[in-house]
């Protein structure tokens, strides 16, 4: 298949900057490539990470509210993306997750279901599976993977998950972010110690006390800094909360800053898993808390048994303060070239290169 244009949908111009290094990375992996077709990208209109975006052209997502329907203008515009891409990359992350809102599934399933009326191929690129809920987004999960043309996850568990679904033609590659890391510098360590955490299911930041109390202690002990990070331009919420705290935030505006201050960081303790990621590939000594199965899981899937990974249930004074003493002095590696070239080969097979 020679493909001249495509079209990539995902999380993207949402102010996650998570998301916005995944696109990133999928934009260097074709260029790795050497494609030179067009690409397009549906985009959400918030502005953040203007380097990743500023060459490509930003098209709007297929309606898939009760109100957002009946904006016909919105829906012709990417009606008009679709029929004109040659390829559409559903372009990895936790898309299929419902943990924080049953809607998410539906929307993917709205784009991929359009795909299909209007005979765009489309591929799954990177991506993971769950926490899910609720069997209505079982269902959407399952038949978007189902008429994919070819999928990669981006980690084991997910993997396993299609397989159980009936669905034989995955495979196992990496989360593309780590593809545009390696094009950011990494800065000397500093004193600063980064917390990330953010607001999921029954845990809210209000409740963080019990997580950052270990952390001032150890921090004040070993002359570190504490300083709350914001992954998440879009979610005013989030700040307020953060802010309840009583901590400095480092609130940057895009891929390239964040990765400045976790690159800088002598210590980083991470709910978000791009937070995690960012930190694995600064050889930044870390903590993840690992809120979701889809963060222990990757992390895994990375082959990392030498770090502190806290699920919930021991996110406790005594707990934090352990894994705080042995984490300092830890600095993880993580080899991911194998698992890049798996992406890109992935991508090249499909696309005809």
């Amino acid at each position: 298949m020679n493909v001249k244009s495509i079209l990539i949908i995902g999380n993207y111009g949402a102010g996650n900057l998570g998301d916005d290094a995944i696109l990133g990375g999928i934009l260097r992996d074709l260029k790795e490539i050497s494609y030179k077709g067009e690409i397009m990208i549906m985009h959400g209109g918030v502005v953040s990470s203007d380097k990743i975006y500023q060459d490509y052209k930003k098209v709007p997502f297929i309606p898939a509210g009760i109100r957002s329907r009946f904006n016909f203008k919105q829906k012709n515009a990417a009606i008009a993306a679709i029929k004109r891409a040659d390829m559409v990359i559903f372009g990895g992350g936790g898309l299929f997750v419902d943990s924080e809102s049953w809607k998410a599934p539906y929307i993917w399933y709205k784009q991929a279901e359009w795909c299909r009326k209007l005979n765009t191929t489309y591929i799954c690129y990177a991506q993971s599976i769950g926490p899910l809920k609720y069997k209505i987004s079982k269902y959407w999960a399952r038949k978007t993977f189902r008429f994919a043309k070819d999928i990669l996850m981006r980690d084991e568990q997910s993997l396993m998950q299609i397989n159980k679904w009936g669905i034989d033609k995955a495979i196992q590659g990496t989360d593309p972010a780590f593809s545009y890391l390696a094009t950011l510098p990494k800065l000397q360590k500093t004193n600063d110690l980064l917390i990330s955490i953010r607001n999921w299911g029954s845990f809210s930041i209000h409740r963080a006390f019990d997580i950052i109390k270990p952390i001032c202690e150890f921090a004040e002990k070993n002359d570190l800094k504490p300083l709350l990070l914001s992954m998440d331009m879009a979610t005013n919420d989030e700040k307020t909360d953060l802010k309840s705290l009583g901590l400095d935030i480092l609130t940057p505006n895009s891929v390239e800053e964040a990765f400045q201050a976790i690159s800088k960081a002598s210590l980083v303790v991470a709910m978000r898993l791009h937070v995690n990621i960012f930190a694995l590939f600064a050889e930044s000594p870390l903590i993840s808390l690992s809120y979701s199965s889809k963060v222990k899981s990757f992390l895994k899937s990375l082959g990392l048994m030498d770090i502190a990974i806290l699920e919930p249930e021991n996110w406790d004074y005594t707990q934090i303060k352990s894994a705080l003493e042995v984490a300092l002095y830890s600095k993880p590696k993580v080899n991911i070239q194998n698992a890049l070239q798996t992406n890109r080969e992935f991508l090249s097979k499909n696309i005809g290169l």
